[in-house]
């Protein structure tokens, strides 16, 4: 045997290979093996998760030498989002084998969504450097303010308005606002109790009223705090003051029948080009509407039709949406066919739809008033009879009620045709019958909203009357049991004026402010 070692010695002479003869065998001796350096890294990706804002999470990865030599982890870089930063600073560390080292490293969001990485450095002789990806969703409040611009119009001098904004929660966290502001003459923040907190989705109406003290054009700004990554968010506010154009005014109200807390409301839209300005009071004023119902927990829905069919044209806008009026003013301006100046044959169109399959499923609920809101300047031009086209509507949704705003009847006014038709729709179904004229709509959609409430006795006046010059008419009789109270500048009736009936109060507009 020591004659083939010796024979085989020679050949295995060589770099980094050793022989060991014995008697029985050779052995070979792999001395690579007794060097060797391998570094391990794990993870090889550390994903935080969604992290509010405000907050932090540390995560950890393990350096592992499983080689067979020490080796030295010379440097722990950061590459990419500020957002992760490591616990500890690293220095140069040397790990024998099998010994291991935690890297800890921090997430503090800084948008939406973070990347970044880490990469390991050693002088490992395989990989000398070994790669980490870091990922990690920050969870932040973000405000809106809608409408984005508050444009109260025109407004009387000695009078006021009320336009109703929405704060919106945008965002993956809770919102916590601390301050509401206005700036800017005549401008007043209604109810802005502060601070509350809206979780994601949620909206909190603000109420801001106009009173300008005299004629010209007024600006202002609201101001919102919150801890939205801005930190103060603004909306511009406009309006104009202007000399009262009327001397008289006319108040129509309609005694509720009963309670209702449900509302199925239609809004039919003429798309004539005359109709451009009156769309855009429709916009501002819904919000009022929708307040209006929500403070008197009135479970709403809305469809908006212009369309020959019926079909609604941004689908069913319910209580719940928090983009309801982003919604709304988009289906205010939808296509029209042959029917554009027929409201209600197309609203008849629309409750046809209503049944299963139809493009208006689930807009009739049997516990719930429907009211149809006619908005044109023209008179209702279908072929047939308003008489007939109300007994169909009403054969469909039998306790339905017609909200006319159209040109005063039987006058008309600057503008617009007198709404025939639409106002005798309106009278025949116990609604109101409005001036599609009037610069300000507000109170037109508080009629609107109090064909829902309860039986009043309590009638809000749109002006500061003078006193003196008060009439209550109740089905057409004039009434003498009443009284003005000047607090809530609204008449109050002595006794409860029956379900259905039709209350007209017409007063001459006090020449001066309070």
């Amino acid at each position: 045997m020591k004659r083939i070692c010796a024979i085989l010695l020679p050949f295995l002479a060589m770099p980094l290979l050793a022989a060991k003869c014995t008697e029985n065998e050779v052995t070979v001796i792999d001395t690579d093996a007794q060097v060797r350096q391998l570094l391990e890294v794990e993870p090889r990706l550390l994903h935080f998760g969604e992290v509010p804002w405000d907050e932090d999470v540390t995560l950890s990865l393990t350096l592992r030498n499983v080689g067979d030599a020490g080796l030295y982890v010379d440097q722990v870089d950061l590459e990419g989002s500020g957002a992760f930063t490591l616990v500890e600073p690293w220095g140069r560390t040397l790990l024998d084998p099998g010994a291991e080292a935690v890297i800890d490293v921090r997430y503090t969001p800084s948008g939406p969504e973070d990347e970044g990485g880490l990469v390991v450095r050693s002088d490992d002789t395989a990989i000398a450097e070994v790669p980490v990806q870091l990922l990690g969703s920050g969870l932040y409040p973000l405000l809106q303010i809608l409408p984005p611009e508050i444009d109260f119009g025109e407004v009387a001098v000695c009078n006021d308005d009320e336009r109703e904004v929405i704060l919106l929660n945008r965002g993956d966290a809770d919102l916590h606002v601390s301050g509401v502001a206005l700036t800017g003459d005549g401008l007043d923040p209604v109810g802005a109790e502060v601070p509350f907190t809206l979780a994601p989705s949620e909206t909190r109406y603000l109420t801001l009223r106009f009173a300008p003290v005299a004629r010209g054009p007024y600006a202002g700004t609201l101001w919102v705090e919150s801890d939205d990554i801005s930190g103060t968010d603004t909306a511009p506010i406009s309006g104009t003051g202007t000399h009262l154009s009327i001397t008289e005014y006319l108040d129509t109200f309609r005694q509720p029948e009963q309670p209702w807390h449900k509302a199925d409301v239609l809004f039919f839209v003429d798309q004539s080009a005359s109709m451009d300005n009156d769309a855009a009071r429709l916009n501002q004023g819904f919000s009022t509407l929708a307040r209006r119902f929500n403070d008197d927990g009135v479970d709403w829905q809305v469809i908006v039709v212009t369309d020959d069919d019926g079909c609604a044209n941004e689908g069913l806008i319910t209580s719940t949406d928090p983009y309801a009026g982003t919604t709304f003013s988009e289906a205010v301006w939808g296509p029209s066919g042959l029917l554009a100046e027929s409201g209600l044959s197309v609203a008849l169109a629309a409750l046809s739809q209503t049944g299963a399959g139809g493009c208006n499923e689930g807009f009739l609920r049997e516990d719930a008033k429907p009211l149809l809101v006619m908005i044109s300047d023209e008179a209702e031009q279908s072929g047939t009879p308003w008489e007939e086209l109300l007994t169909a509507i009403q054969g469909y949704a039998p306790s339905a009620s017609v909200a006319a705003v159209v040109g005063d009847f039987p006058d008309g006014c600057e503008g617009a045709s007198p709404g025939a038709g639409y106002h005798h729709a309106a009278m025949a179904s116990q609604g109101v019958s409005l001036s599609v004229c009037s610069t300000d709509w507000t109170d037109h959609f508080q009629h609107v909203a109090a064909l829902v409430d309860e039986p009043t006795d309590t009638f809000p006046l749109s002006y500061t009357p003078d006193p003196a010059t008060v009439t209550v008419e109740i089905d057409g009789v004039l009434s003498s049991a009443w009284s003005y109270d000047p607090v809530q500048n609204a008449i109050i009736t002595d006794t409860m004026p029956a379900g259905g009936s039709l209350i007209r109060i017409g007063y001459a507009l006090t020449t001066a402010c309070d």
